[in-house]
């Protein structure tokens, strides 16, 4: 079930959105408390954000420029501001796409869905989630909300092997030849290296206990702590 955050102050438009959503089988959660709006909508892991321009305090352009801090989870507007004057700032600050009030549900809906297939797809081809991780093949990095880290060739090497064996142990023979077939010729020694660099850099993110070992077993990886 895809799971949908909407930052708005009307009362009736989100009404309309919760059943409106609700009823497309969207898991829908709304701002409880505006100081912790960007912790918030973090925590409840959203496949997508709604959200307004016209909010109390400060602006949905201010939200917005603070979430592409911490997450790049995909982002509509819906305001009743005139959409020439605003829709390019909006987009540089970071938003994916745009909708006046009043807007029709099943337009709205039609965006929701394009993007979360978009994203999907892009995902699917460059993008390994584990838990509320991202692995990047193509740039070699690891995403969350605690930041991110680039891999060496050797520790992506590693972590994509750890990946596709997701909370099962591979023995370091195992990894050994995996590596080796990969074209990356490593000894006991030097793995032992490898993997330490590797948890360095997952704990610059809090994930280090992600990665796990038992003597005589082998290493793994999960995908919560």
């Amino acid at each position: 079930m895809n799971k949908v955050f909407i930052i708005e102050d009307d009362k009736y438009i989100l009404n309309l959105l919760n059943k409106s959503l609700y009823a497309w089988n969207y898991k829908v959660d709304n701002v409880d408390c505006w100081d912790n709006l960007i912790e918030d909508t973090i925590n409840f892991h959203s496949d997508i954000i709604l959200c307004d321009l016209n909010l109390p305090f400060k602006n949905g352009f201010y939200w917005i420029q603070q979430l592409r801090k911490y997450t790049k989870i995909p982002i509509i507007v819906i305001s009743v501001n005139n959409i020439n004057n605003n829709v390019m700032h909006a987009v540089e600050l970071g938003a994916d796409d745009y909708i006046m009030k009043p807007f029709s549900i099943n337009v709205l809906l039609a965006k929701i869905k394009a993007i979360l297939k978009r994203d999907k797809v892009i995902k699917n081809e460059n993008i390994i989630v584990f838990g509320d991780n991202e692995y990047n093949k193509l740039t070699n990095d690891i995403h969350n909300h605690n930041g991110q880290v680039t891999l060496t060739p050797t520790e992506s090497s590693m972590i994509q092997i750890l990946l596709q064996n997701i909370n099962r142990f591979v023995s370091k023979n195992e990894l050994l030849d995996l590596l080796w077939q990969g074209g990356n010729y490593l000894n006991d020694n030097t793995l032992n290296v490898n993997l330490s660099r590797l948890r360095n850099k997952l704990s610059q993110i809090n994930i280090k206990n992600l990665l796990q070992n038992k003597r005589g077993i082998g290493y793994k990886l999960v995908e919560y702590d």
